[in-house]
């Protein structure tokens, strides 16, 4: 019943609040439940009232269009109601989001089988749509921090179902046998990975003694993973960690957390957890690994031979046997060659422009908070040089204030978590998950309201 009561809290906040008080609170809510799914966390629970099918998700989403849609037109139409409001403005990685949109509407309408195509189509379709929407709404440092948290504790708090039912089920191994919401367990393993940077940095930015919840949560997502047994998302959780020691501020602190994760690491991940791990090393011997060789060598000749608008969304599977795949359907299992065969190499570098886009918006948002040498003190300093006067080349100042330390500790931990997305989704085709371009968008979106700020500070010097 608790949980029914939250549902009914959080759809109810979403569409009131987006009608009340503001178009952000319904995109929030949107995007709390695209990465809880808690309509299938809680599926037991809420079944005895409720259908399995209700639409929590799609009446919050008809709330955020409707009132994004009014709150915009009214700014449109009477702007001298909305004094001091600066509206962040589109750029690049926007852009690289609307060509992705566009690439993949052609490669649908152009599918060999759009009945195959359709689901999939459903899928973009509303993760584009949502992008756009919280773009138009999301204009403050505030908001974007509040959504990078909420999208941290949804995460945290499926490492500590997984790792609640496997402590009082006398060792259930969760997300290993059932996987998270129609996701595998390596599915499952790299959603939670793109966790850890999240709560790394939201504990490193927060002043607060609730800071101290995400390591915790860290630490439960981390298990999570060992439980999973996903090679994939182990390397993944890995290969972001030098992050923490080169961005963090309390440096000393994460070799504190680094020391005593090692120390825990024999507890946490017990024999069979070390085998697997170790058998990384063994490929040439594993029938997994052998298995992705063979569909990524068909997926490149699919691309090879339909290099502009590829064989149509989630078509390739229909074809994978006839070029020499061990089963009919066989999936591609690399997220970039699975594009790459459907939608063609414009789709792919469609896709892979979102994340450099957004690693791109996480690197200006950094060096905004901490000052960088930008084009323009280049040319002004190659003019002082050429009139015989100082031309040495200096800093910028950097933005300043609490905003500016919360969206430096966002744009560390999205690019972490981008990161490890980037690497884990080589072994795994999903192309259509949804956690993946909320953490892109908001490092995107972040950047825009960056430049606002910037955009008002030089307005008052």
């Amino acid at each position: 019943m608790l949980k029914l009561a939250l549902m009914l809290i959080w759809t109810l906040t979403g569409i009131i609040g987006g009608l009340a008080y503001s178009p952000f609170l319904p995109v929030l809510v949107y995007h709390f439940f695209s990465v809880l799914r808690p309509q299938f966390m809680w599926i037991y629970s809420l079944d005895p009232y409720v259908q399995r099918d209700f639409p929590w998700s799609f009446l919050v989403a008809i709330a955020a269009i409707g009132t994004s849609f009014i709150w915009r037109s009214a700014h449109w139409i009477a702007p001298n109601r909305f004094k001091g409001v600066d509206l962040p403005r589109f750029h690049v990685g926007h852009a690289c989001f609307g060509a992705f949109a566009l690439w993949i509407t052609i490669t649908y309408v152009n599918a060999r089988n759009q009945a195959v195509a359709e689901p999939y189509f459903d899928d973009y379709r509303k993760i584009f749509l949502m992008f756009f929407i919280t773009s138009l709404v999301m204009i403050s440092v505030r908001q974007a921090w509040v959504l990078y948290l909420s999208s941290a504790v949804a995460l945290g708090y499926i490492g500590y179902e997984v790792n609640e039912i496997y402590l009082t089920s006398g060792g259930y191994n969760f997300i290993y046998r059932q996987g998270f919401c129609g996701l595998d367990n390596n599915g499952a393993a790299l959603l939670l990975s793109m966790g850890i940077p999240l709560c790394i940095f939201a504990w490193d930015g927060i002043k607060h003694w609730i800071r101290w919840i995400f390591p915790v949560m860290a630490l439960l997502i981390i298990h999570s993973i060992l439980l999973s047994y996903s090679r994939g998302a182990m390397l993944s959780a890995l290969l972001v960690t030098p992050l923490y020691f080169v961005r963090a501020r309390h440096r000393k602190m994460i070799l504190i957390f680094a020391g005593i994760g090692l120390a825990l690491l024999p507890v946490m991940a017990g024999r069979e957890i070390v085998e697997r791990f170790a058998s990384i090393g063994k490929h040439e011997e594993d029938g997994s690994a052998a298995s992705r060789k063979t569909t990524w060598a068909i997926a490149f000749r699919m691309a090879v031979e339909n290099p502009v608008f590829g064989l149509g969304i989630r078509n390739s599977p229909l074809y994978t046997y006839d070029y020499g795949a061990d089963e009919q359907g066989r999936v591609i299992h690399s997220t970039y060659l699975q594009i790459a065969a459907d939608s063609g190499f414009v789709g792919l570098a469609a896709y892979v422009s979102i994340i450099l886009g957004g690693l791109y918006s996480c690197r200006c948002v950094r060096h905004a908070v901490a000052g960088s040498i930008t084009t323009g003190t280049v040319l002004a300093a190659a003019g002082r040089f050429a009139a015989g006067e100082n031309w040495r080349v200096s800093k910028t100042e950097g933005l300043s204030g609490h905003d500016a330390e919360l969206a430096y500790s966002m744009a560390c931990g999205v690019e972490g978590s981008l990161i490890s997305f980037a690497f884990g989704c080589m072994f795994l085709s999903l192309e259509t998950f949804e956690p993946f371009y909320l953490v892109a968008g908001l490092g995107i979106q972040l950047w825009s309201i960056i430049q606002v700020m910037q955009r008002q500070q030089v307005a008052t010097v």
